[in-house]
């Protein structure tokens, strides 16, 4: 279900996966604690959200945030040109991948002092959520929490 909604744009799965994880996550916060401040989904590059036609990670995020109210931040970070696919890759690869991938956007300075939800689909060896992550605690977040509906070893 996860790959046809990554790969082949299936909005019903979509809906239904996002539904999901939104559940979880709302009962989590209800049981451990507050909600976080912001909803950062993982930015894809302009040219592969051209040719994909739509961001899962904001597809998911945008279910998070009318099931559980929470603002979503869309421009806190960039995700630069040059690499490639982390799909085949190995985890030292994927790693070295992504160094440097994402920049601080316009809106980064508003994850200072917050709480912070990154919001993904996939989530394999962690280096797209640590490159993200890593320019989030440079502008200051206070906590990161990673949210995906499945984790691959």
């Amino acid at each position: 279900m996860i790959k046809h909604f990554k790969d082949q744009g299936a909005f019903a799965p979509a809906r239904c996966l996002g539904s999901i994880l939104a559940a979880s996550f709302r009962q989590h916060y209800l049981e451990c604690g507050q909600y976080p401040d912001l909803l950062v989904p993982v930015p894809l590059h302009n040219q592969r959200l051209r040719q994909r036609g739509f961001n899962q990670s904001v597809c998911l995020a945008r279910t998070i945030q009318h099931k559980c109210g929470i603002p979503l931040l869309l421009s806190c970070c960039n995700r630069q040109t040059g690499a490639h696919q982390q799909r085949g890759l190995g985890a030292q690869q994927r790693q070295l991948n992504m160094q440097g991938m994402f920049t601080a956007g316009r809106d980064a300075h508003l994850t200072g002092g917050r709480h912070i939800a990154i919001i993904d689909d996939v989530v394999t060896t962690t280096a797209t959520v640590n490159a993200l992550s890593q320019v989030l605690r440079q502008q200051g977040a206070a906590r990161i929490d990673v949210w995906a509906l499945a984790r691959v070893n």
